[in-house]
């Protein structure tokens, strides 16, 4: 009885910890659709990387850059639901979304799976990595 109460005390602890990361994830998807590179500037980590389901690899500065000029534009991105892994300083969000965007002018829909890692960075979580992969 014993483990079965301290297993739900440790979903409920890990499901409290990742309400900010999930709301860090959801502004990012929103940031990315709205252009706002302010926002973008402060979820992304300096050291970023980007991949994706092509193999493309983009840094922060060429995400921001590629979002605000138009080369990479983000119409919608609906995501099914957030798996996340939390310890104090890192996390990984797994989730599949369809994404609907415009690359180069071309119209694109892709299901994707995401992997993202994030980190607390001065008390904050931002995103370190991400790589995604076509659902077929």
């Amino acid at each position: 009885m014993l483990k079965y109460i301290l297993l739900i005390c440790c979903l409920n602890a890990q499901a409290q910890d990742s309400k900010p990361l999930i709301s860090a994830a959801r502004s990012l998807n929103s940031a990315l659709i709205q252009k706002d590179s302010l926002l973008l500037v402060k979820l992304l980590h300096p050291s970023l990387s980007y991949g994706h389901s092509n193999g493309w690899v983009e840094t922060k500065q060429e995400v921001i850059e590629n979002n605000v000029s138009g080369y990479l534009i983000y119409k919608n991105i609906l995501v099914d639901s957030f798996q996340c892994q939390v310890s104090k300083k890192y996390a990984v969000i797994r989730f599949q979304a369809i994404h609907d965007v415009i690359l180069k002018g071309k119209a694109i829909q892709l299901k994707l799976h995401v992997c993202q890692v994030w980190i607390k960075f001065h008390k904050h979580w931002v995103l370190l990595a991400r790589q995604s992969t076509k659902i077929e």
